[in-house]
């Protein structure tokens, strides 16, 4: 009910135009709501080194993620609109988010280069030398 009444249909039941709101609202919203969700993956894969603290980095970056999403709202809502109305928060929170790109864009393809380094086999850590030594002695 709550859908087809911010379709803007507030006659509850099938109806042509409400299935043709809804069909528009969800063709409008899938993208950037699929792009929105992407940003935690990406975020993780910037800040996280080490597989060993993965869990403890990820449940920090979902908390950040959290604590920002609410604390923008909060702001927005009292403080930026009232300020700069509508147009002018919007601007501003277009130029955060493009500035946001250009930083972890570089610092992406820096935590790609690192992860990928950290995958490499280490010959001088103990267990490395030891299965090599099994592997050449099955070679023989």
């Amino acid at each position: 009910m709550s859908l087809l009444v911010f379709s803007g249909c507030v006659v509850p039941g099938p109806s042509h135009r409400c299935w043709v709101n809804i069909l528009l609202v969800t063709a409008a919203l899938i993208i950037p709501t699929t792009l929105m969700g992407g940003t935690l993956p990406v975020m993780t894969t910037c800040f996280v080194r080490h597989r060993e603290t993965i869990g403890r980095h990820v449940a920090r970056l979902y908390s950040l993620n959290t604590l920002g999403g609410a604390a923008g709202a909060l702001i927005a809502g009292y403080f930026l609109i009232s300020t700069f109305g509508m147009k002018g928060t919007i601007y501003g929170a277009a130029m955060i988010n493009l500035a946001s790109v250009y930083v972890l864009t570089g610092r992406y393809a820096e935590a790609i280069e690192e992860f990928e380094h950290s995958l490499t086999i280490n010959p001088d850590q103990p267990e490395v030398r030891e299965r090599l030594r099994e592997l050449q002695l099955q070679l023989r």
